[in-house]
């Protein structure tokens, strides 16, 4: 079930960028031909006044809005639509934007998402300073070894615990290492051997199955404003700034393609709505940043080929420009296809 749900929220997710192409396209006046989110057979269609609705097999690579005047053939086609409608007949301004609307839109999405976490949702907060159990889940490690709700974890092998995150810490990177762990219980100190098992969220880590005491915090609309617009900038920055260490081999590319990131929002789903909102919060930020990038069949490739007609003052050959957007969207699709094969050796590793 959690699986279904991580494809329906990547699909909204897409469907929002396509949204924004072609409501702008409406603003200015251009016909859409199709609204399609994904690519491939379609699985089901509709149609509503001029426009056909459909959704295809290929969901999860993205969608895409086809509107009148984008290609070439259509100078010489019989449709009787006014030349006035078509794509390539609005100002560069105007297409700018249809093209701008949908990473715009992205950003809007997950500000939104962002502030349904702080306003709504609210954040978990956990009470007290100590590294104090709440609760043992039963048949995990720490069940097994015999620690109970109540008991405060006083050191991890020998290494004082003042606090939750030193603890945490320690054990997750401990999986599958016994460890030592003496805690405090009414007055006495216990000392017992646990073996962190993986984590469900990230099998790299270890986890003993305990929980702290956690209360939610929510805030007020216009600090929950604040915070979703600063949230938003923030993951922005974070996100470039891992491009460049990667470009400058400082950490190691780990790109996550359809198949992780429906995983990783199957794994948000069971955690919580905070976990699930955030996440879908960060994609959006993604799904929009990646969008602008300058190459072609992107977004950003297509602004890239306005700004150069901006600047001789005439459009670029359609026909070349459109098998330039072809080739970049083939490499896309390859790029895809071996970052999915990655993520599928690494479901099975």
């Amino acid at each position: 079930m959690n699986l279904v749900f991580a494809v329906l929220v990547l699909g909204i997710l897409i469907m929002f960028h396509e949204l924004g192409h072609f409501l702008a396209a409406k603003a200015v006046g251009v016909r859409v031909y199709e609204f399609a989110i994904g690519f491939g057979p379609k699985l089901f269609s509709w149609r509503r006044g001029e426009t056909d609705y459909s959704v295809r097999l290929l969901l999860l690579l993205g969608g895409f809005t086809r509107m009148a005047g984008m290609e070439p053939g259509e100078e010489g086609s019989h449709d009787p639509l006014d030349e006035g409608r078509k794509f390539n007949r609005k100002s560069v301004g105007q297409r700018s934007l249809v093209i701008l609307a949908g990473p715009l839109l992205n950003y809007v999405i997950a500000m939104l998402l962002f502030f349904l976490v702080f306003a709504a949702v609210g954040l978990h907060e956990r009470v007290g300073d100590q590294a104090v159990v709440w609760r043992v889940q039963p048949g995990q490690p720490a069940a097994l070894a015999g620690i109970e709700p109540g008991d405060r974890v006083l050191s991890v092998n020998g290494e004082s615990v003042p606090d939750w995150d030193t603890m945490v810490g320690l054990v997750q990177g401990s999986l599958g290492k016994p460890l030592e762990i003496a805690v405090q219980r009414d007055g006495r100190t216990l000392n017992f051997r646990v073996t962190p098992a993986p984590n469900r969220l990230d099998p790299r880590l270890g986890m003993i199955g305990i929980e702290a005491q956690l209360r939610v915090v929510r805030f007020s609309v216009p600090e929950a404003a604040k915070m979703a617009i600063s949230q938003t900038v923030v993951m922005s920055g974070a996100w470039f700034s891992s491009i460049a260490l990667m470009i400058q081999r400082k950490v190691s590319a780990d790109l996550v393609g359809p198949v992780g990131i429906v995983r990783m929002v199957a794994q948000a789903t069971a955690v919580g709505p905070a976990q699930l909102l955030s996440l879908a919060g960060a994609l959006s930020v993604t799904l929009g940043i990646i969008n602008l990038l300058p190459f072609p069949a992107l977004d950003g490739g297509r602004l890239v080929f306005l700004l150069i007609e901006r600047l001789r003052g005439r459009p670029l050959d359609p026909i070349r420009e459109n098998f330039i957007h072809f080739i970049g969207f083939a490499l896309l699709m390859l790029l895809a296809l071996l970052i999915t094969f990655h993520d599928i050796q690494r479901l099975v590793a």
